[in-house]
Parts: C-alpha cells; structure tokens; sequence
C-alpha cells in the first residue's frame, strides 16, 4: 500500500510488526549515612526487559550518571527522616515519565531519635537538680 501522494521509493516488507513500548524502573534507596541518600534507579524496556541505556534520569532534580548498563545513580541531602523521591526519565523516542515513591531515612530517624532522648534526659536532670535547692528555700 502506498499513500496516493508519496514521491519517494517503496519497500516491501513481510510481515512488519510495530511495538508500543515504556519503561519500567527499579530503585534502591541506601541511607546508611547522616543527611545522604544514594538512589540507584535500573531503567528497563517494559517489551523485552532490556537495559535502557543513554537516558536521563534526574531524582528530585539532580541528574544522575549511568554507573552501569541501564543504571544510574545520584546521591541526594536530605535530613528528614521520610523523603519524597520523584524520579523522572527522559529518553529518545518514547514519551518522558516521572514517577513518586516514599523513602525511609533509616540513620536520620535513629539520628532525631537520639536527639530527643537526650533532650529528654537533660530536662529530667534539671528538674531532679532544681527541686532539692526549691525545697530548702521553703523551709527557711
């Protein structure tokens, strides 16, 4: 079949298929470090499960670097202790995507969590100072 007004030349091909692709990604948060995160993010054709290679992928708008085949890494600073990953990926011929997920921060919650029992334990300490001296005042 050729189209009415075509000029140029024409090819013939046996049984011609056409695939209508997108991407799957997978990520790996590691938090082992105070204020840090390293994001892995493997990028693959959701079709045949190939390596998407060549791509820019950005998490929370900093750009990543493609470490291996299909995936890339960045590291992020962050001090709370849930963050929000948005991750996008911007590729040749197919449409961009951007995808949301939610991280725990393992070593900045046990970093609030040491904070607040040592506020806990300095007030305690204060107040079991305080009221010794309160009590011999009043019996003078």
């Amino acid at each position: 079949m050729q189209h009415n007004e075509a000029t140029g030349y024409m090819v013939t091909v046996e049984a011609p298929s056409i695939v209508w692709d997108k991407i799957f990604f997978e990520t790996e948060v590691d938090s082992a470090s105070f204020g840090l995160s390293r994001i892995k993010v493997k990028i693959v054709y959701a079709y045949d499960g190939t390596s998407m290679t060549g791509a820019t992928i950005l998490v929370n708008g900093e750009p990543c670097t493609e470490i291996e085949s299909g995936v890339y890494e960045t590291v992020i600073a962050s001090w709370s202790p849930f963050e929000q990953l948005i991750i996008t990926a911007v590729t040749d011929g197919l449409l961009d995507e951007t995808w949301t997920i939610s991280a725990f921060h393992v070593m900045n919650s046990v970093l609030y969590l040491a904070l607040s029992v040592a506020a806990v334990i300095i007030v305690l300490f204060l107040l079991k100072r305080l009221r010794p001296s309160q009590a011999i005042k009043q019996m003078d």
